[in-house]
């Protein structure tokens, strides 16, 4: 029995009829399009009935029984019609014994028991009425004339798009959500949704949508460059590919503190989460998801890599020291710091003629090393030592006696550091005629969640202090520091046209040395006019070198 059903032979009565526009297509990640259509909407009110349906049910004898009454039957039957169980019976038992036989022949017959479950048929009748049944039904209509609805799009709650005179295109309205991300997708969270409102001939349907449906997460470059590794460790042999800013990749997850799992291509990469943020992104929003991939150019292509001057001949007394900071170190990420050093080495190798044996690199991991290595020194006599000193440091922000400091982080959070004046005091002691120091250093300093972040101060006193520490006792000496104190030290990249694959320091250092710019004065000038006016006008910010010092020595004596 069905109390609720319907008639098919009653016709329903028609409440409501309306035009709306209804979605044809919801958005996905990879189409955020929403596309409406014309459909013509008509509610039906339908009266409920009782239907009953007739049922067959099957039977079969209970076996003991019926033999049990059969068995009754027959002695009853036999008693009274014969003599051998009652003799001479009288009427009254006869009769009696007759109606006994009959009843139980009767109960044996009749006395039944269902067999399996009812079965069904195909007739069945509708009864008094129950109740009613409103329907809604949709058809697809054709416009036949040009007609205009209004749409609008809401974002938890904020209206981010109106316009009442949208025209239906090929009888459909194809609103790109995605290409709206733009006007809300910095203030919205994993649980915001998108309202569309659409109106048609006064008639409004309402459709809400996960933004989670159209949009994913995303992880945007904000340095400069971003190196894409293939494990979460930093190391030469891992790189992947270089992106530069802007770049959007889809996040797969956050690895940890430090690492951002990403989809580059068809691989799985690695990025430090310091040198973007994780935001949510359409693919729509600007077209194909950009990626701004720096090919790689070979060393010697760039035009300070080239065609360097011959300064002076082999000196055997000459020594030129790299001092490096940056490897495997996770206090920040510095781009092209093993290609500044390589060409260093290069201007040490072809401009002052320098033998391989007359360059040394300074390869320990530990900076408590430095000093000791520096010790071969001491043993010089005569000739110039021309310094290359590149990492991370780090400086009071107080006014505090406490010195800058050479600072290193690994993997593993363990911190080192290392007082920039014991790497000075040691350099100090050099038996050489003649020494150049030329200091390239990133300002960092702890941040929120123990991240290191730069360090902005622009104050030159306490680089002055580090450099009488080596000119108090080797006078015959100067010292170029690449930016002040706190500064950032820029890479020369503005463009893919204008980029140039080394910091802005070393970059016109050689470009200085490349123009025989050998006198130290001549070099500090050419560099105060360069790098700072070219940090501020690519990167909008200043880099100011600053030079400690026999201004009159020369490089290439």
């Amino acid at each position: 029995m069905d109390e609720h059903a319907i008639n098919p032979a009653e016709s329903a009565e028609v409440v409501a009829v309306s035009e709306l526009l209804l979605a044809e297509e919801l958005p996905t990640i990879e189409n955020p399009v929403l596309t409406l259509s014309p459909y013509r909407v008509e509610q039906r009110e339908y009266t409920e009935r009782i239907q009953i349906q007739r049922m067959v049910q099957e039977y079969r004898p209970k076996w003991g029984f019926a033999v049990l009454a059969a068995a009754g039957s027959v002695l009853s039957f036999t008693a009274a019609n014969s003599g051998y169980l009652i003799s001479s019976p009288s009427t009254t038992q006869q009769v009696s014994l007759n109606a006994v036989g009959v009843f139980l022949g009767t109960l044996a017959a009749t006395n039944l028991r269902e067999s399996g479950d009812p079965i069904q048929t195909d007739e069945s009748r509708f009864l008094r009425q129950s109740g009613t049944d409103l329907r809604t039904d949709t058809l697809s209509i054709q416009q036949t004339i040009d007609q205009t609805a209004s749409i609008s799009v809401l974002v938890d709650d904020e209206e981010v798009f109106y316009d009442s005179t949208v025209q239906l295109s090929g009888n459909k309205i194809e609103l790109n959500l995605g290409a709206l991300a733009a006007e809300f997708s910095g203030t919205i969270m994993e649980s915001s949704t998108v309202t569309v409102t659409s109106e048609l001939d006064g008639n409004a349907s309402v459709h809400t949508i996960d933004v989670l449906d159209f949009m994913e997460h995303r992880f945007i470059i904000q340095d400069p460059v971003a190196q894409l590794r293939s494990s979460p460790t930093i190391t030469q042999d891992n790189i992947i590919a270089e992106l530069g800013e802007g770049s959007s990749l889809k996040q797969l997850e956050l690895h940890d503190d430090q690492w951002v799992r990403v989809e580059y291509g068809s691989v799985e990469a690695y990025a430090l989460r310091t040198a973007g943020e994780t935001a949510l992104r359409s693919t729509a929003e600007s077209g194909p998801a950009l990626l701004v991939e720096l090919s790689d150019i070979p060393f010697g292509e760039i035009d300070v890599e080239n065609s360097l001057p011959i300064l002076k001949s082999n000196n055997p007394n000459d020594r030129a020291i790299v001092i490096s900071g940056n490897r495997n170190n996770l206090a920040g990420i510095r781009q092209y710091t093993e290609r500044d050093a390589r060409l260093f080495r290069h201007y040490m190798r072809t401009s002052l003629r320098m033998e391989n044996d007359q360059i040394i690199e300074l390869e320990s991991p530990g900076l408590s090393e430095w000093p000791n290595e520096l010790q071969f020194c001491r043993n010089l006599t005569g000739g110039s030592v021309v310094v290359y000193l590149s990492g991370f440091a780090r400086y009071p922000s107080d006014d505090s006696d406490q010195q800058m400091v050479m600072y290193h982080l690994d993997e593993d959070g363990n911190e080192e550091t290392l007082p920039l004046y014991h790497v000075m005091e040691e350099l100090a002691r050099c038996g050489a005629e003649k020494l150049f120091v030329f200091v390239d250093l990133e300002y960092v300093r702890e941040g929120e969640e123990g991240r290191m972040i730069t360090q902005l101060n622009g104050n030159s006193r306490r680089q002055q202090q580090l450099a009488n520490r080596l000119l108090e006792r080797f006078p015959n000496a100067f010292v170029l520091f690449g930016n002040r104190v706190g500064q950032r030290s820029s890479l020369y990249r503005g463009s893919v046209e204008e980029d140039m694959r080394h910091h802005l320091f070393p970059y016109y250092l050689a470009d200085a040395l490349k123009q025989r710019r050998t006198r130290m004065s001549d070099l500090f000038r050419h560099l105060e006019n360069n790098v700072d006016y070219t940090s501020r006008r690519l990167h909008d910010r200043p880099q100011e070198v600053q030079g400690f010092g026999n201004f009159m020595l020369d490089i290439s004596q």
